[in-house]
């Protein structure tokens, strides 16, 4: 009778390990999986709340006006989707995005730092 208990126990929490550990694809709003290298774009889940993310050289913030890095800020307007951004595993260059992976994303920023002049130049 133990035996059975103690072998309903292993196989239970093997079965929970499973399911908490095996990683799921990322899917957009569409149902459809999210792809390495295809532009998407972040936007609000409740909609009236604003538009997409974009990245921004917010320079009201500090006192100088060539402020850098940009910052990551969300458009007013609904309208707005904001920029593209891509997503790539950390450790593949292809494939399908999956859930509790790590990730680079790349935004496609047309704003630019101005350049900084080194002593001497």
């Amino acid at each position: 009778m133990k035996a059975s208990i103690l072998a309903f126990c292993i196989i239970y929490i093997a079965f929970i390990c499973k399911t908490i550990a095996a990683p799921e694809p990322v899917l957009d709003i569409s149902g459809k999986k999210l792809i390495t290298g295809v532009k998407y774009y972040i936007l609000p889940v409740i909609r009236g709340s604003g538009g997409g993310l974009n990245v921004a050289n917010v320079s009201n913030l500090n006192s100088n006006n060539n402020t850098c890095p940009l910052y990551v800020v969300q458009e007013k307007l609904e309208v707005k989707n904001g920029g593209a951004v891509t997503f790539t595993p950390y450790n593949a260059k292809q494939g399908v995005i999956l859930t509790s992976t790590d990730l680079n994303i790349k935004s496609y920023v047309t704003t630019t730092c101005p350049q900084t002049q080194g002593c001497g130049s």
